[in-house]
């Protein structure tokens, strides 16, 4: 019985002969980077530009005599109050924004139609401050300037609004002080007199200073960035998968041609 010798396979790639394979097709593969760089650049000039602005806000009045007063969800419920949104859309006659795009949580009335939007397709939505910011933002996303200009001319609308109701519930509570006053005077309770007394300036001074503020100073929007399509990304990696296909090509060719 003769022992036959068994020649161990040659599986290893020879990276030398490859390159020098992929080197002499260089132009073909190099077609196919440019048709997957032209592909990309006839995407992105296809898809509809997504552009994202600022409004950076912060809490310019501070009142004294109302406790618990909490800007930042007082114009968070003011904002996506429907009846709010309506009288504004009456008064501005502003034909840009739908009811729809302000809240991730949108259920129509009329067409008996609910639904619910992830935060990444929110055309406005708030942002609070993080740790290294100082104020709260409104992000506005849309490819219109028109819609931009109305969101911020809404919040300026909410603004007003909110003011007016906090100088109403200031005059109620002036009110109601000023009849407990009379109270406290009847009864000659004159360490009640002074704390009532107290209480009734420090919202006269409250009124008198909203009167000639704001609850919230609004930035104007910021110039607003490109956010979709990332051209940049989608470009690298057209020419990416150009150059992968365009070398898997050229290597099943050229193995076609050597049989």
């Amino acid at each position: 019985m003769t022992k036959k010798e068994i020649e161990p396979m040659d599986d290893e790639i020879d990276l030398k002969e490859l390159t020098l394979k992929i080197w002499d097709g260089k132009w073909f593969v190099i077609s196919f980077v440019v048709a997957g760089l032209f592909s990309s650049l006839i995407y992105t000039s296809l898809v509809d530009e997504v552009f994202e602005s600022e409004i950076i806000y912060e809490k310019q009045t501070r009142i004294s005599s109302l406790n618990n007063n909490n800007n930042n969800a007082t114009l968070k419920n003011f904002f996506y109050d429907i009846k709010n949104f309506k009288q504004w859309k009456d008064a501005s006659n502003n034909q840009f924004i739908l009811y729809k795009d302000l809240s991730k949580d949108y259920y129509d009335v009329v067409a008996n139609l609910s639904y619910s939007k992830n935060e990444e397709d929110l055309e406005a939505y708030f942002k609070e401050p993080s740790k290294k910011e100082k104020f709260s933002k409104f992000i506005i996303r849309s490819n219109d300037p028109q819609k931009i200009k109305g969101y911020k001319d809404y919040l300026d609308f909410l603004n007003l609004l909110i003011k007016k109701e906090i100088i109403n519930d200031l005059n109620f509570n002036k009110d109601l002080i000023t009849s407990s006053q009379k109270s406290s005077q009847e009864i000659k309770n004159y360490i009640l007199g002074d704390s009532l007394d107290s209480q009734f300036r420090q919202i006269k001074f409250d009124i008198e200073i909203l009167k000639n503020g704001q609850v919230f100073e609004f930035s104007m929007p910021t110039e607003p960035k490109l956010i979709k399509p990332k051209k940049l990304l989608i470009k690298v990696i057209g020419v990416f998968l150009g150059l992968i296909l365009g070398v898997f090509v050229l290597l099943i060719k050229q193995s076609f041609q050597s049989k």
